[in-house]
Formats: structure tokens, sequence, C-alpha cells
């Protein structure tokens, strides 16, 4: 799709499974994405970085790929569907004139 970046590689499958073990088990860790609208079917949580290596590990591969300084986020924001949720297009970000970044 245009727009969409896709890494191969970027994680490995230990990494992938290591987030996936940080993601908040608690269903009271989850909120609504969009305040203004309770009844979404996405649910967003934070994931804390704290001393995490393979979360620091993380934030510099992103820093490496966009360029960007990741020394001072102190958590990943993640995001579920809950259960029977339908499928939603990927995310895309817009300038305020409406333009899509070219990256």
């Amino acid at each position: 799709s245009a727009g969409v970046w896709r890494f191969d590689g970027f994680l490995s499958n230990a990494q992938v499974e290591h987030i996936l073990s940080r993601m908040p088990s608690d269903d009271s860790s989850w909120h609504p994405c969009d305040p203004h609208t309770p009844s979404s079917f996405r649910e967003c949580a934070h994931v804390p970085v704290g001393s995490d290596p393979t979360l620091l590990s993380l934030l510099t591969q992103i820093g490496a790929v966009w360029g960007a300084d990741t020394s001072g986020i102190a958590s990943l924001p993640v995001v579920r569907l809950k259960p029977g949720a339908p499928a939603l297009p990927p995310h895309v970000d817009h300038y305020p004139d409406g333009s899509i970044p070219d990256v």
C-alpha cells in the first residue's frame, strides 16, 4: 500500500515475544483511545520502558530509522482491538493542510 512503511527483520521474534509479554494484562490498564468515543473498538495503554534492555534497544532502533532522539521516551503507546471488532484501515498521519507526509 502507498504510504505504508515496512522494515523486514526490524524486530526479531524474541523482541516481539518480549514486547507482547510486557503488554498490560489487567483490563483496567486499557482505556478508550479517544475519550470522546468511549464505545470505540480500539483501546489504548502504555508499556513502561524503564531500564528494560529490550525496550531500550527498540527505542534505539526506532530512533535510528526515523532519525529521532528517543532518549526521553518513558513508555510505548500500544493499541488493541476489542474482541469481535471489525478490521480497521492503517493509521495515516496528515499535515494540517490535509496532505500526507512523503517520507
